[in-house]
């Protein structure tokens, strides 16, 4: 089901983190784990400017805060630990 919302506005909740692979058609070829809040809360306007909110986790929280970071300028390489992202910097290249 596509999911499309304007003027979106994202509030994760900081109590809970959990780590998860993450990839990128951005950067082909690599996927890592990233931390992330847990859990997001999203509210925004539909297609047809009904205000839509809802709560999620797991996959669908990751992947809001992915694309979220996208409308941000964000690269999920930018969320790497730095421990992570050495280990990676090669292929970056």
């Amino acid at each position: 089901m596509p999911l499309v919302l304007f003027n979106a506005e994202i509030t994760p909740d900081k109590r809970q983190r959990e780590l998860g692979f993450e990839g990128c058609d951005s950067v082909p070829g690599i996927r890592v784990e990233i931390d992330r809040p847990a859990a997001t809360r999203i509210k925004g306007l539909s297609e047809k400017g009904e205000t839509v909110e809802f709560e999620c986790s797991g996959l669908l929280a990751r992947v809001v805060q992915h694309e979220w970071d996208h409308l941000r300028g964000k690269l999920f390489m930018d969320r790497m630990s730095p421990e992570t992202f050495a280990s990676v910097q090669e292929r970056l290249r």
